[in-house]
């Protein structure tokens, strides 16, 4: 989906390059953060989920490690997949602090 894919880019750049790879089709997206370790994606996991968005991991022993997202296909509004990356940079903000 277009829309998914520039608002992922449009949070890569938000961000000042703290995502370094997005990939996805349809309804599963995958992006990559800056730097990641098992133990940093599991802290923006929790946070995402003390939020109100459930993602999900992806990688093991020396990486990659990635943040998986699977939306509802058929039914996810671009209104959904901004609100849902908006939760996402908030994580993101939360943890940078």
């Amino acid at each position: 989906d277009q829309h998914t894919r520039d608002a992922l880019t449009r949070l890569q750049v938000d961000t000042s390059g703290a995502i370094r790879a997005i990939t996805g089709i349809g309804a599963m997206w995958a992006f990559e953060p800056t730097g990641a370790s098992h133990d940093g994606i599991r802290a923006l996991l929790q946070e995402c989920y003390r939020n109100g968005l459930i993602l999900y991991y992806a990688g093991v022993g020396a990486g990659p490690y990635r943040v998986r997202m699977f939306l509802p296909g058929g039914v996810a509004t671009p209104a959904d997949v901004d609100e849902a990356l908006g939760i996402l940079r908030f994580s993101m903000a939360q943890l940078s602090r």
